[in-house]
């Protein structure tokens, strides 16, 4: 496989922009999807007292159990069901767990049905699974709606898998419970397996999550997938999970012992303490990310075409140009860093905005936007 069709990453952007900062140019970042929030001084802690204790040997490649346990509980409290910590598995960052799932379950040329736009790392996987992507294209007139109707018309004989994302990276769309029930009704009957990513769940500004993890008549099929880097702020540490059918357990298992050997010892120590501790600072930063949200709707209402997030910390505009061209002059004459919509599909006027960041460089981002579009149309 040639590496160029292996697609972008939000990194080529980000090296741009420490370029620029290392030249003295001061970079408004609202491209990457991290919290800008620090974790929690608990979570550091425990894991220093797990390395001052001598936990930094390697680990059962499944997960230490006190922290698979610790995630069962997690899902009965926040998913409203119960379920086994043997088929709990822990992997360095919710990514892997998405390959992983993929590797069990693709032949080559077996076609996976993912959301276009989407998370630019589905049509990756994919391909390093042998399969055949196959965009379920979402569009800005029908709000990035997913819907039952155009995915039926996707299911093919070829149709292996189907990925799911809620709330949507990166449109910040969420769905309801009886369009999601249809969706997963129509996989089961045609026994394509679901890689639900629920890695936003927590970041909601409105109602409540509906996991893919509640239709119990899914189970056999159903790969959830979560982790701790968005709600916890904990991107750099790299702890994720995934709760699969038992018969994929092994299969995963022996995978993760032959690529990475487990997830780090100390950080699965506070995972734990993640999950157990105070919740206060999720509540907090899921609080400034609606603020937020609300600030960047102002700004951009009535001068782009956009549908108001609902969760995740993204916004998915309309530019009318293209993307990758703009999101490049943004940076080298504005200062300002985005994504193009072309890293997330065959959306090419689109831009993911982040607003990840504090107030201050989200007006002055904005701000900075706005004025970068209209004069990109003019030089064209």
């Amino acid at each position: 496989m040639e590496t160029q069709n292996l697609g972008h990453s939000s990194f080529e952007i980000l090296k741009k922009a420490r370029e620029l900062e290392r030249q003295g140019k001061k970079v408004i970042h609202l491209h990457i999807g991290e919290p800008d929030f620090k974790t929690p001084e608990n979570i550091i802690r425990a894991a220093y007292e797990a390395m001052e204790a001598g936990f930094t040997h390697y680990t059962d490649p499944q997960g230490i159990l006190d922290l698979r346990e610790t995630i069962a509980w997690y899902q009965e409290k926040y998913r409203g069901r119960e379920v086994s910590p043997e088929r709990i598995i822990v992997t360095p960052g919710a990514k892997m767990m998405i390959l992983y799932s993929l590797l069990v379950t693709v032949e080559p040329g077996d076609e996976i049905i993912y959301p276009d736009p989407g998370y630019m790392s589905y049509h990756t996987h994919i391909l390093l699974a042998g399969g055949k992507p196959v965009p379920w294209k979402l569009s800005i007139e029908k709000g990035f709606r997913h819907e039952p109707e155009t995915l039926k018309s996707l299911i093919t004989e070829k149709t292996r898998a189907l990925i799911l994302n809620f709330p949507h990276n990166p449109t910040g769309v969420t769905i309801d419970r009886e369009t999601l029930k249809e969706i997963i009704d129509i996989a089961v009957k045609h026994g394509i397996y679901i890689i639900s990513d629920e890695i936003y769940s927590r970041i909601l500004f409105e109602g409540e999550h509906v996991s893919a993890f509640i239709f119990e008549g899914a189970d056999d099929l159903l790969f959830l997938i979560d982790g701790f880097s968005k709600t916890y702020a904990m991107t750099g540490w790299r702890i994720g999970y995934g709760i699969i059918p038992n018969r994929f357990v092994g299969k995963v298992v022996k995978l993760q012992t032959n690529t990475v050997s487990c997830a780090t010892s100390f950080v699965q120590k506070a995972a734990i303490e993640a999950i157990k501790g105070p919740q206060d600072s999720v509540d907090f930063m899921v609080g400034a990310f609606k603020r937020r949200k609300g600030l960047v709707v102002s700004m951009l209402k009535g001068k782009l075409d956009f549908v108001e997030p609902h969760g995740a910390f993204y916004i998915f505009p309309y530019v009318g140009v293209d993307s990758e061209s703009f999101a490049h002059f943004l940076l080298d004459e504005y200062q300002v860093a985005v994504l193009p919509g072309s890293y997330f599909g065959e959306t090419k006027k689109f831009i993911r905005i982040s607003f990840a960041n504090s107030d201050e460089n989200i007006r002055e981002g904005i701000s900075r936007l706005l004025e970068a579009v209209e004069r990109f149309k003019g030089l064209k």
